[in-house]
């Protein structure tokens, strides 16, 4: 079974179904638009939930039995277990399990799975790496005693599905019909991202002035300033990614029979490693076919090893990142379901400290003296390796905000290339 293939049970005589594919929550979306959607998908239905702070969320069911009617699993936990955030795996009927999670009262994407306990287990466990990465708490963890971590708690749906739990709103409804997938694209527009602007404050800093001392001057006043959003000063992802790769494909592949194992970018230096083949030409001849080029240091060991860097610098003309980004939220919801897209394992999201420019803002005067604001953004470090070519992986991913800081390039073959990519991704801490 598919871990996205729908399975219906009956819990306390009613028809349940665990399975859906939920989708980000956001505060508005047209409800034709979303039926559509589900014709495209050759869904049978679609559940929707009203959260907090006027959110809505829905979800799709896809054909495998009758849906409609049925009660959802997931939505019915997240209404019944009192913890806005929460995870948890349970036991279904013919050794199946499904897995939920629910973050800030609304359900994951990418959760609501049924499978295999090995498939549930990973997906468990990359879940939870992904919330503990993104310093995210969760309330309670449920896990049958199957996947062997105590510190859990162990609970059957029966203790906490009553009947009070089937309502009207968590049901599946049904939609009739089919459309093109274009209009699946325009129904299943990314979540609204939130524009944060960055307010400065004034303080007054010093003691009440003795004003019959006029030789004595005040002490200045201290205005904060907004610092730079980081990811505005590079281009985004995708822009980035493309001219690395233009860079790669003007490096020579092999010069004088010593042929490229390795090469690093990033912001300010390309690195490349050579390895002297068999046939490869003497030490003297490699050098020269860098310095007819120019701009290269060149260093050589006795063993036949070479490493070979350049200055870069990024173009000015390349278009910046835009300044709007993801709320935290918003963005753990979407990260996953991302990669997952191109078969990549989600790299774990890693928090760190925002950081502003080492110079202080420029301005101010023997009276006002500037300084930097503290970041009001949240940044998360990440890596990953694939053999995915980067501008594919960024063509349309969806999430600004995204970094790039290096790139290194290995396993240089006529079958492709392995990449492995280091950045950040920035959102608002709302």
């Amino acid at each position: 079974m598919s871990l996205n293939a729908p399975m219906h049970i009956r819990i306390l005589g009613n028809d349940v179904v665990a399975g859906l594919l939920w989708q980000p929550p956001q505060r508005q979306y047209n409800a034709g638009q979303i039926r559509a959607a589900a014709k495209e998908l050759h869904c049978s239905g679609y559940v929707q939930l009203k959260l907090g702070n006027k959110q809505l969320q829905f979800a799709l069911a896809q054909r495998g039995g009758s849906s409609s009617g049925q009660y959802s699993l997931a939505a019915m936990l997240s209404q019944r277990v009192p913890h806005a955030n929460w995870a948890g795996v349970f036991e279904l009927p013919g050794g199946k399990y499904t897995f939920v999670c629910v973050l800030g009262g609304a359900i994951m994407p990418g959760t609501d799975l049924v499978g295999d306990l090995d498939d549930i287990r990973l997906r468990f466990t990359e879940t939870l790496d992904l919330i503990a990465g993104a310093n995210k708490t969760l309330g309670i963890v449920y896990a049958p005693e199957a996947l062997g971590a105590g510190e859990w708690t162990n609970e059957r749906l029966e203790n906490l599905i009553t009947k009070s739990t089937f309502v009207r709103s968590v049901k599946v409804r049904a939609l009739p019909g089919n459309v093109s997938r274009r209009g699946i694209l325009m129904a299943l527009g990314a979540a609204s991202t939130v524009a944060v602007v960055a307010g400065g404050g004034i303080w007054w800093r010093g003691k009440r002035r003795d004003r019959q001392m006029g030789d004595i001057k005040p002490a200045p006043r201290i205005v904060e300033v907004p610092p730079p959003k980081s990811w505005t000063l590079s281009p985004d992802a995708r822009t980035l990614s493309q001219y690395w790769i233009d860079t790669l494909d003007n490096i020579p592949y092999s010069v004088a029979g010593w042929t490229i194992s390795r090469v690093h970018l990033a912001a300010s230096e390309l690195l490349c490693e050579y390895t002297r083949g068999i046939d490869g030409f003497p030490e003297d001849e490699f050098l020269e076919g860098f310095r007819r080029q120019g701009g290269f240091q060149v260093d050589v060991d006795s063993d036949g090893k070479a490493v070979v860097r350049r200055a870069l610098s990024i173009p000015k003309h390349l278009p910046r990142a835009v300044a709007t980004v993801l709320t935290s939220k918003e963005l753990l919801s979407k990260w996953a379901s991302r990669f997952q897209r191109f078969g990549v394992v989600p790299p774990k999201l890693e928090s760190v400290p925002p950081k502003v420019p080492e110079e202080g803002p420029a301005g101010g005067n023997e009276r006002v003296r500037l300084r930097w604001a503290t970041p009001d953004w949240q940044v998360f470090g990440w890596s990953f390796q694939t053999r995915i070519s980067p501008n594919i992986l960024f063509s349309d991913f969806g999430i600004p905000g995204i970094e790039l800081v290096s790139l290194d390039v290995t396993g240089f073959s006529d079958s492709g290339m392995d990449w492995k990519l280091e950045g950040m991704v920035y959102a608002t801490a709302a």
